[in-house]
């Protein structure tokens, strides 16, 4: 102020002096600056004066030049006397503030040659003791104004209100979801003055029967409260304010719905999505689509458990790597198609057993060893034996003739040739 209109500004050395508040702005002449400053900075007994020297006095009455000052009118001394007001000679040194027989002047009028000095009975806060003939009329025709129900006052969750069981029907007299409060005057204090309101119910988003989005509030979360028509009998949780709670850290563009800090719900600036608790999530539902480019999944244990059919198709390969054991059980058949190689690598036992029968099917068979397969030993095997028939059968002792089993030695000979035909296609 002294800045644009150079006038000297003084302030007492006093608490109040220097106690920073959270918001101010003012945009003006100035007289609508110095006339609420006090409200805003809680300045008791509030006052602005021009003092004799030309600078602007702003502090509280008690810290001002006149405090403690009383100055004593006699009847000699005034004009006229009034219950709040007296007229006396123009008296330079009085300014409104000073203390003329008890009363602290308001106003200071220059009527012609006289001074017309008016105050006001107040308490000790400065305030008056009484409102106004223009004040009490108008109070009068807009009660609302009184109570100061036609403003959004704060309040403080001192209590949860008959919440829902499910399915109860929310009315004015239990809204079921609603919470008890605590008035506070505006300077963040209790009002004393004005009961708890019982069940004020709390603002819904997207609401419907049982539907919408519910979380009562801590004990102590300070609320905006309006009230309906400005009746005293209807109000209402406007908003939730988060003052004397921790915040959460949330960047600008972000989406924050959290619980507490092991329990969130994240969207940041770029859209990317964290869900996260330290309990359990359950979700259930008829049917559920999930459509990803890509999935990364990290779990410590895994159950499934699938009541009906279950399908898997895969456009890609799949790879699947387990450092313990596998167990694979079905109660009814099992069938494994592949289109091109199936490959076994097994670095123990492998042990298949039937109760029933074994069967491969394939054109060509290769088993046993790395360098010997036993279809091939089993080959020479039936050729060794079809060589043997055949020299049993035309063999001699000393120029004796054929033996009697020689035709009988030449068919098992072409038998084994025969079963030897058979098998020497399907070994590899």
């Amino acid at each position: 102020m002294t800045q644009q209109t150079k006038i000297p500004v003084k302030v007492p050395q006093a608490d109040y002096a220097d106690t920073p508040i959270s918001l101010f702005t003012h945009n003006g002449s100035g007289y609508q600056l110095l006339s609420n400053i006090g409200r805003q900075y809680q300045i008791t007994d509030y006052m602005w004066q021009q003092s004799p020297d030309g600078s602007l006095f702003v502090g509280s009455h008690k810290d001002s030049r006149w405090a403690g000052k009383n100055i004593e009118f006699d009847e000699g001394m005034t004009l006229t006397s009034g219950s709040n007001d007296m007229t006396i000679p123009i008296t330079a040194a009085i300014r409104p503030g000073a203390i003329i027989n008890g009363n602290k002047i308001q106003k200071v009028e220059l009527h012609g040659d006289d001074y017309v000095l008016s105050w006001e009975n107040l308490d000790k806060n400065g305030k008056p003791e009484q409102k106004s003939p223009e004040r009490r009329q108008m109070e009068k025709t807009f009660p609302e104004l009184a109570g100061g129900y036609h403003l959004p006052k704060y309040a403080k969750v001192v209590g949860i209100a008959d919440p829902s069981s499910g399915g109860d029907i929310s009315d004015p007299f239990r809204p079921k979801y609603a919470v008890e409060l605590q008035l506070l005057d505006e300077n963040g204090n209790e009002d004393k003055t004005v009961p708890i309101y019982p069940a004020v119910p709390l603002p819904v988003t997207s609401t419907g029967s049982q539907g919408g989005d519910f979380a009562f509030p801590e004990v102590g979360t300070m609320v905006e409260v309006g009230f309906a028509y400005g009746r005293s009998d209807q109000p209402f949780v406007r908003t939730l304010l988060a003052q004397g709670k921790t915040v959460p850290s949330v960047a600008p563009g972000e989406q924050l719905k959290q619980q507490r800090p092991e329990v969130y719900e994240r969207t940041d600036a770029a859209g990317n999505k964290i869900r996260e608790t330290d309990q359990k999530i359950t979700d259930k539902s008829f049917e559920r689509h999930i459509e990803t480019d890509s999935e990364v999944k990290q779990i410590g244990t895994s159950n499934i458990s699938i009541d009906a059919d279950g399908t898997e198709t895969i456009g890609g390969n799949k790879t699947v790597s387990v450092l313990g054991s596998i167990n694979d059980t079905t109660a009814s058949n099992r069938t494994i198609g592949t289109g091109e190689t199936l490959q076994e690598k097994i670095v123990g036992l492998a042990q298949r057993v039937s109760d029933e029968k074994n069967k491969i099917v394939a054109p060509l068979s290769y088993m046993g060893s790395e360098g010997q397969n036993i279809f091939r030993l089993l080959e020479d095997t039936i050729q060794l034996l079809g060589d043997l028939a055949s020299e049993v059968a035309k063999h001699t002792h000393n120029g004796s003739p054929p033996p009697d089993q020689s035709n009988k030695f030449s068919s098992q000979s072409s038998t084994a040739k025969t079963i030897k035909s058979k098998l020497t296609p399907i070994i590899e």
